[in-house]
């Protein structure tokens, strides 16, 4: 969960090959290659990092793959430790994990895959982490506010976590109509969004992203993406629901009409950051929501820091005047990180520089890894991978990044 706290770290030299930028100061978390806290296995690959007040949370897995991660790790109290791992029995024995992690202030959630009981059943769910021991927040024993039923084995989603509550996407069955949002909020659990809610005029009942978008959640009100009309960014109290900004009929000012979300969505009091894309020309673009209004603020027109074209931004961070995103260019078609602010698109980190005397290969972060003006990141590097937190620019030193790499940012004539 994200805060406008800053962390001072120390200011290290990142080399970069190619472009000639200027020094980004980072500080490394953890690489691939050293034994887990808990003595378990050899840290293969790592999934992307949360971070608050320069805490970090990460899943991490033997393999070098980061989609099956063997367990959750936490640096809240000074040295990493393990919050679970597959062969961590308490408070259930572990499957395998969500890649997902959030954390806030001393706090991380996590979502794990299930455990095998003695009856054979398969029991996922959404656990948090505190003081050195794991709480269960929902799992397939527990029973739906309001309802008989327990949540369904496959219903858990996204999740996040403020303070020491916890929110979640779950239902009674799989199916989209039996979704809502729940949280656990002072060890009590709570309906946030009702499966059979509806908006006044409305006819149909409001249905959150089950794995998709994460949702936003602060303490008191959730925010979500809604995968039916009204399609857009809601949020809910529990009693009243809001439309924060209506994707069935956006202002979006161009000739032909955008159809698919894609990728992750960046939040941020009240605000969200997303890109569209045409489902007949596969065009993008990048889009700002916030109270009602939607603005476009780049697309596949505007030229990369590295003399190509921006492609497939589809994973955002939003946190007070940072947004950061994931995207390919027309000249590398593996994923870098970039900055925009005062309409100007910069690169920040990607394949090719080089970091710890090493050549990224890839750079992954989510919104969740996003506190203030640091942003902790997985990067991938021929053969080792590790996790950083990298200190953003002020806006003055971004624009020496752009004019180091001779980005002209403007849009591609059509």
């Amino acid at each position: 969960m994200k805060t406008t706290h800053i962390l001072m770290t120390a200011v290290l030299a990142l080399a970069v090959s190619g472009a000639a930028r200027a020094g980004l100061p980072y500080r490394k978390v953890v690489e691939s290659g050293v034994l887990d806290p808990s003595g378990s296995f050899i840290m293969g690959g790592f999934g992307s990092p949360a971070l608050s007040d320069g805490k970090v949370a990460f899943a991490a897995a033997a393999s070098s793959s980061w989609l099956s991660p063997d367990g959750i790790y936490t640096d809240v109290r000074g040295a990493i430790e393990a919050v679970a791992t597959k062969w961590t029995p308490i408070p259930r024995d572990y499957l395998g994990f969500s890649s997902s992690v959030d954390i806030s202030g001393d706090s991380v959630a996590f979502r794990r895959f299930g455990a095998e009981q003695p009856e054979g059943t398969y029991q996922p769910g959404i656990y948090k982490w505190a003081n050195g021991a794991v709480e269960i927040v929902a799992d397939a024993s527990t029973r739906v506010p309001g309802r008989t039923e327990t949540f369904s084995r496959e219903s858990f989603g996204s999740f996040a976590i403020h303070g020491g509550d916890v929110a979640f996407v779950g239902g009674h069955t799989v199916l989209s109509d039996s979704l809502g949002i729940y949280a656990r909020v002072g060890g009590t659990l709570q309906t946030m969004l009702a499966p059979d809610t509806t908006l006044p005029g409305q006819t149909q009942t409001l249905v959150p992203y089950g794995s998709g978008p994460p949702i936003d959640f602060d303490g008191s009100q959730v925010g979500f993406g809604s995968g039916r009309s009204p399609w857009g960014w809601l949020v809910s109290d529990g009693v009243d629901v809001e439309v924060i900004v209506n994707l069935d009929t956006p202002p979006l000012g161009t000739g032909s009409p955008f159809h698919i979300l894609k990728g992750d969505i960046g939040h941020d009091s009240g605000r969200f950051l997303f890109s569209m894309k045409n489902a007949y020309t596969e065009f993008t673009a990048a889009f700002l929501g916030e109270s009602g209004n939607l603005q476009r603020i780049f697309d596949e027109t505007w030229r990369s820091p590295d003399g190509g074209w921006i492609k497939y931004p589809e994973r955002f961070a939003l946190d007070a005047d940072n947004i950061l995103f994931i995207a390919q260019t027309t000249l590398e078609t593996r994923d870098g990180l970039f900055a925009w602010r005062d309409d100007q698109i910069v690169r920040l980190l990607g394949p090719g520089d080089t970091l710890d005397d090493k050549t990224v290969t890839l750079v992954r972060m989510t919104d969740s890894g996003l506190d203030g003006d640091e942003i902790a990141v997985a990067v991938s590097f021929d053969g080792s991978s590790a996790i950083y937190v990298l200190t953003i620019p002020e806006p003055a030193t971004l624009s020496l990044l752009a004019l180091g790499a001779l980005a002209v940012l403007g849009r591609r004539k059509r």
